[in-house]
């Protein structure tokens, strides 16, 4: 899907990736990255609760190892949320396409990792 002039500039307006990712997930413009051999946590509640974090989340920027078009890099962060008052460890790991569009997976941590 093209992107429209309105989430072109939103997207470009973005002081930062992470910014961008919530651009993304904000404007409903991911694809969760799925994988045989690592499940992922596909519900929107895990996608939608990235929203609450701040623009200043620690992340990293790793090159790509693989893939096709867009960005050459992965954007990786830790974070957790709380579901019915458990406290859950998330692994985020995505990277924009080349039709803008941020393709993402989602994977619970072990209860030693820490966030």
């Amino acid at each position: 899907m093209p992107p429209d002039e309105e989430f072109k500039k939103k997207y470009q307006a973005a002081k930062n990736h992470f910014e961008r990712v919530q651009v993304c997930i904000r404007e409903q413009r991911y694809k969760i990255w799925l994988r045989a051999d690592k499940p992922n946590l596909n519900s929107a509640e895990f996608v939608n609760s990235i929203l609450n974090l701040p623009i200043t989340h620690p992340c990293t920027y790793k090159k790509r190892k693989s893939g096709r078009a867009g960005a050459k890099f992965v954007i990786e962060f830790k974070y957790s949320i709380s579901i019915y008052g458990a406290t859950t460890k998330l692994y985020f790991k995505g990277f924009f396409a080349e039709d803008w569009t941020l393709k993402l997976e989602i994977q619970s941590l072990r209860d030693n990792e820490e966030v």
